[in-house]
């Protein structure tokens, strides 16, 4: 039983590894929605592959277009923010400011709702 789980993760891994290669090539990730982007950021945590060149590349846009953080969740930005963090990914410290500022005011905007 332990074979086919670790070939079935093998087989996963494979198809991750291309996807993730699909959506660096050209930076055809940013066709995705602000939304998209963060779940696709975040996923990578939650199956504990992360594919750094892609993450580089998705930190590099959120760099160029701040507005793609405007329409993340707290949700969105605790997943992006914990793969950014265990890929390990360095992130330019006015990137690190910019998503810290959009964080708090997701926080604020939360504690009014309720």
């Amino acid at each position: 039983a332990i074979r086919v789980f670790a070939d079935a993760g093998s087989v996963n891994e494979v198809l991750m590894q291309h996807m993730h290669l699909r959506l660096l090539i050209d930076r055809s990730f940013t066709e995705l929605s602000p939304q998209g982007i963060a779940q696709l950021a975040a996923s990578m945590a939650q199956v504990s592959y992360y594919h750094t060149g892609l993450l580089r590349e998705i930190v590099s846009h959120i760099g160029e277009d701040h507005s793609v953080v405007f329409g993340w969740s707290t949700e969105h930005m605790y997943g992006a923010l914990r793969s950014f963090g265990l890929a390990p990914v360095e992130l330019p410290l006015a990137t690190v400011r910019m998503l810290g500022c959009r964080y708090n005011s997701l926080l604020w905007e939360g504690s009014d709702a309720g």
